[in-house]
């Protein structure tokens, strides 16, 4: 199997290919060493089965699986999966969203980062189809009891049932393990009962994004560092995002083109990137450096815009 028909790498507009028309999408958030994954997969082959890990080497390792199994229905994603699964899937366009033993951040600090925090009951909402299912497990009682009370209050969801040691046809090596010493396991299964959507942060293509000063602006490396390095911003998008951005440093590209590392968050989600400054007889162009292009959010457009403003102002 090649690896890019597994290792899936969004579209710049953060669409995935369409494929397989009718078959029931099922994703697993986390999935580690890809356990769980890999037996869905093979339990459920009329299914395309979404993988998304934060870890580079999970999913490296669940890839070498995937490929030595000739998996054909397993498509994997490796970034924060609170924004590729808003971005990437349609409203009601999932059957059923897992998640085994997710880490449940027990310190007040880390709470934004539970699935319990803001967004992510709306995320669930948005996506899975009605009378599709969220399905966790924890060995976390208080955690389980905070999933119940906050994705259950939710106007399109509700608890459709919470079992205790119950043992599933598909599981992990770990639950298994936890199951045989008598600890405790909680699985939960919240269900979609009303239609709900929520708007996705991504516009647009970073082809479409440059800004035009004309006439052209003389910008050489030491202006760039006086003008637009070590600067910050921040502002709302026009969905509510936090939105913000720092300009880390200027380098000057090989062809004599200037490039200024950049780092933006959006409602957390974070993507580092460079801000290309090309010079024209009759134009400065300010854009989107095209080797590590960011997806198009709020914060990115932002960046690009004040980049362009301090040059202009100069």
């Amino acid at each position: 199997m090649n690896r890019g028909d597994v290792v899936l790498r969004p579209t710049p507009e953060c669409r995935l290919p369409a494929e397989r028309e009718g078959a029931p999408r099922l994703i697993e958030i986390g999935f580690g060493n890809g356990d769980f994954l890999v037996d869905l997969a093979q339990k459920r082959p009329e299914a395309l089965v979404y993988g998304v890990e934060v870890s580079h080497m999970c999913l490296e390792k669940a890839l070498s699986r995937v490929a030595r199994l000739k998996l054909g229905n397993v498509r994997l994603l490796c970034g924060d999966a609170r924004f590729l699964v808003r971005e990437c899937f349609a409203d009601n366009s999932v059957e059923r969203i897992y998640m085994s033993f997710p880490c449940p951040w027990p310190k007040e600090r880390h709470a934004r980062r539970r699935v319990t925090s803001e967004g992510f009951s709306a995320l669930l909402a948005s996506v899975l189809k009605i009378g599709g299912v969220f399905e966790m497990a924890t060995d976390e009682a208080w955690y389980a009891d905070e999933v119940e009370r906050i994705l259950g209050s939710h106007a399109a969801l509700k608890l459709a049932e919470r079992r205790l040691n119950f043992r599933r046809g598909i599981t992990t090596k770990y639950e298994r393990k936890w199951l045989d010493m008598g600890k405790d396991i909680h699985h939960l299964y919240i269900e979609k009962t009303a239609p709900w959507s929520v708007p996705r942060m991504v516009e647009g293509s970073v082809e479409d994004m440059h800004v035009r000063i004309a006439p052209a602006v003389p910008v050489d490396l030491e202006l760039l560092d006086r003008t637009v390095t070590g600067r910050t911003g921040s502002a709302q998008g026009r969905h509510g995002e936090d939105s913000h951005w720092a300009f880390r440093g200027g380098f000057c590209a090989a062809d004599g083109t200037l490039l200024e590392e950049t780092i933006c968050t959006d409602s957390g989600y974070e993507q580092k990137f460079y801000v290309k400054i090309v010079s024209k007889p009759e134009c400065t162009l300010v854009k989107l450096d095209g080797v590590f292009a960011p997806f198009l959010t709020p914060a990115v457009r932002f960046a690009v815009a004040d980049a362009a403003r301090r040059i202009r102002e100069q």
